[in-house]
């Protein structure tokens, strides 16, 4: 006997699949300009020119955003991997674009000391 799901159970279910996986296009743009601001982010942040104290932290922001902005549509998109990413996911891939940019941002600073 097969049982006989009720409306609001397939709503649930249609919300569920919704909120998890098949983004549409504009939202994967968005998760692809968050994590390539994020790595640009921990770039500027570290640098040599823009990671000093005399370089005050809103001009670090907007230089991000400004190169985040610029290099966006050069970056390639990614096969299938956008498409059903999840939260816990997504902030693992923040963190790996995080650690990306510190370590360039570090290593650019290296030469100087």
């Amino acid at each position: 006997m097969k049982e006989k799901k009720s409306k609001t159970d397939s709503y649930i279910i249609k919300i569920n699949q919704r909120n998890l996986g098949n983004f549409d296009s504009y939202s994967i743009n968005a998760f692809r300009f968050v994590l390539i601001l994020v790595r640009i982010g921990g770039t500027c942040f570290l640098a040599p020119v823009f990671g000093s104290k005399s370089v005050p932290v809103r001009i670090r922001v907007w230089t991000a955003l400004f190169v985040s902005i610029a290099i966006f549509p050069t970056v390639p998109t990614s096969s299938g991997v956008m498409e059903n990413i999840t939260a816990p996911l997504f902030v693992l891939y923040a963190l790996k674009e995080l650690t990306v940019g510190a370590i360039l941002g570090f290593l650019s600073i290296m030469p100087f000391m």
